[in-house]
């Protein structure tokens, strides 16, 4: 398979920046000369080779991906970098996933298969102004990943998962100078011409996964599960706006996360109910904060909590009504005290219900609400919220789909966004608490499609 994708803006408006935290003050749009070149995607280049094989020896399946991505995408021009630059990001990813199945079967009442292999990467990414000024140097990553997943199921009911996979990731940065920035404190430029002497950074990890479900009653289902996550965070932003003159003395530690989760599924007649909690903790956590008017990555432990709870209940034969809710909070430590996660980490409560009936048998229509609720958990500082800070009010929207199928082989579809019109602003347009970002949600919108399957 070969892919090539294209997109760019080119638009005759250019954003006036609203008055955070003035409802009447959003960001709009106006007519006007965008400065720089048109943003998006000049180019996307995507090369992908399947192999699969079924029935090996012992059963065993056999998938082989390779697959090449090339692509450049330029950000919008602003007042970040001094000199009004404007960044593209340039990123070349060449990979290779060898993946096995082998089925086993112990007794009659206890079987299940073994999922094995490698993953091989190699990419490389940096970013560069238009002006040829470089902003994070071309990072040079190659990342070798062997994997096994076992699922084991006994007597049909009792289905047990476990995964182990070694991350061994080796990035290759070359010696560069770091760029002068916004400060958003002073409003002058500052952290530019700090050589940066390149070298090699190295990590090595092993990721554990293992979960248990019991199925036999179908009034409930219980399932625990425990999972690891392993990344190296924005590497980028770390990069460039580091203050040190080794790449040896920069913190770029990677963070690993450990996951809980426990919930079941029941049933009972006509309803049906579903809840799980979980829990996330880390020691090294990747929050962006602001210092001293730069971005940075917090380093420290982190906690993650939450639950949902979903429901679905079949009043007739054809009307369904249903809803969920979930809830998620979080925390880090800084000298010895807890102190919340942004809203760019943690989003608020979040209420869903929707009804769905089949008028006829070709014909659906279905409303759905959105609840968002209130996070309010950070004080100004001199008046004002900084990055993920802002106070998050609550909103309820509404929306509309039905479809009629004209045909075994057409039908038409036509849904209506914020069917009631709301005006709102969006959830991160109040935590960024940024004038440019400040900006509403779309209002009521329409959008009809025509669908004809061959």
């Amino acid at each position: 398979m070969y892919n090539y994708f294209s997109s760019k803006q080119r638009t005759d408006y250019i954003a006036r920046a609203g008055k955070y935290g003035v409802p009447d003050s959003a960001t709009i749009g106006i007519l006007g000369v965008r400065p720089g070149e048109p943003e998006g995607t000049p180019y996307n280049h995507n090369v992908n080779l399947h192999y699969s094989s079924q029935g090996l020896i012992g059963g065993t399946d056999l998938d082989v991906n390779m697959y090449l991505q090339d692509f450049y995408t330029l950000l919008s021009s602003s007042n970040f970098f001094e000199g009004n630059g404007q960044p593209g990001i340039l990123d070349k990813k060449k990979g290779l996933r060898i993946n096995l199945n082998s089925p086993f079967l112990i007794s009659d009442i206890w079987n299940g298969n073994v999922i094995y292999g490698i993953d091989v990467l190699s990419d490389k990414t940096s970013t560069v102004l238009t002006d040829g000024r470089v902003s994070v140097p071309e990072m040079n990553m190659r990342n070798l990943a062997p994997y096994m997943q076992l699922k084991s199921v006994f007597q049909k009911n009792l289905i047990f998962k476990a995964g182990l996979r070694f991350e061994n990731i080796n990035i290759d940065v070359p010696t560069y100078t770091t760029l002068n920035t916004l400060n958003y404190s002073t409003g002058g430029y500052s952290g530019g011409g700090v050589v940066v002497k390149g070298g090699a950074l190295n990590y090595n990890a092993f990721v554990f996964n293992a979960g248990l479900r019991f199925n036999k009653l179908s009034y409930f289902k219980p399932f625990v599960s425990f999972s690891q996550s392993f990344s190296i965070g924005d590497l980028g932003l770390v990069l460039r706006s580091a203050a040190e003159n080794t790449l040896a003395d920069i913190t770029t530690e990677a963070v690993t996360a450990n996951s809980y989760e426990a919930g079941f599924n029941s049933t009972f007649g006509k309803l049906n109910i579903e809840g799980a909690v979980y829990l996330s903790t880390s020691e090294l956590g990747a929050s962006y904060v602001y210092v001293n008017g730069k971005t940075q990555i917090a380093r420290s432990p982190e906690k993650i909590h939450g639950f949902e709870l979903a429901a679905d209940y079949a009043l007739l034969e054809h009307l369904v009504i249903g809803g969920s809710y979930s809830y998620t909070e979080g925390k880090r430590n800084v000298n010895d005290k807890k102190v919340y996660l942004g809203g760019d980490r943690i989003n608020p409560p979040k209420s869903t219900a929707y009804v769905s009936w089949n008028i006829l048998p070709d014909w659906l229509i279905r409303v759905q609400m959105l609840h968002a609720g209130n996070r309010k958990r950070f004080e100004p500082v001199n008046g004002k919220y900084s990055y993920g800070t802002g106070p998050i009010n609550s909103f309820t929207t509404f929306n509309l789909f039905t479809s009629y199928h004209l045909d075994k082989k057409s039908s038409i579809q036509i849904g209506i966004e914020n069917l009631l019109n709301k005006n709102y602003f969006t959830i991160p347009s109040q935590w960024m608490s940024d004038n440019l970002s400040y900006v509403k949600g779309n209002g009521i919108r329409l959008t009809v499609n025509y669908v004809y399957k061959f």
